[in-house]
C-alpha cells in the first residue's frame, strides 16, 4: 500500500470516528429530552426532598401559639409543595394518599398553576389532629391556599388545630 492510500484511509478513519462521537451525543441528548417527556414529573420533584422534609418536620413539632418558625425554601424543577385542608376544597385534586385528613404534598405542576400532577404524588404527609393547613394565596377562586413553588421565606404557625403558612 503506497503513502497516499495509507493517508486517505486514516484520515476515513479519523472522519468515522468524529462522526461516531458526534451522533452519539446528538442521540443522547435527544433520548434524554424524549426520555424526560415520558417520565417527567415526580422523579424531578426528587430535588426538592430536603426542603419538603423541613416543612413537614416543623409542622409535625409544632406546639399551638408558640412563636412562629421561619423557614427558607427554594422549590424548583416545576414541583410545588401544595397543601390541603380536610375540611376545604382546594385549587386541584386532593391526592388519595390524603385520606380525609390535612397533609402537605410535593407535586409536579408542569408549566401552569392548576395543571398538577398531585393525585399521583410521591410524597405526601397527613398530619394527625389538624384541621386546616391555610395560606394567604387564592388560587382559581379558592382562598387561604398554600402553593409553593419557588424561593420563598416562609412563615409557618399553629393555632389550636390549624396551621398557618405565609409567604
Amino acid at each position: 500500500m503506497n503513502k497516499k492510500a495509507a493517508v486517505r484511509l486514516s484520515l476515513a478513519f479519523m472522519i468515522g470516528v468524529l462522526f461516531t462521537v458526534v451522533g452519539l451525543f446528538v442521540f443522547y441528548n435527544i433520548s434524554n429530552t424524549f426520555l424526560g417527556f415520558l417520565i417527567k414529573g415526580q422523579a424531578v420533584c426528587d430535588d426538592n426532598l430536603d426542603y419538603y422534609n423541613n416543612i413537614v418536620n416543623i409542622i409535625q413539632n409544632l406546639e399551638p401559639q408558640k412563636a412562629v418558625k421561619e423557614e427558607l425554601v427554594d422549590i424548583r424543577n416545576n414541583c410545588a409543595l401544595i397543601a390541603f385542608s380536610s375540611k376545604k376544597e382546594s385549587f386541584v385534586s386532593k391526592p388519595d394518599k390524603c385520606f380525609q385528613k390535612s397533609c402537605l404534598c410535593m407535586c409536579y405542576i408542569g408549566a401552569k398553576i392548576g395543571q398538577s400532577d398531585c393525585e399521583k404524588a410521591k410524597y405526601c404527609e397527613s398530619f394527625e389532629g389538624i384541621e386546616e393547613i391555610n395560606g394567604a394565596q387564592k388560587i382559581n377562586g379558592f382562598e387561604e391556599q398554600v402553593y409553593i413553588n419557588e424561593l420563598n421565606k416562609l412563615e409557618i404557625s399553629r393555632i389550636d388545630n390549624t396551621i398557618q403558612i405565609l409567604i
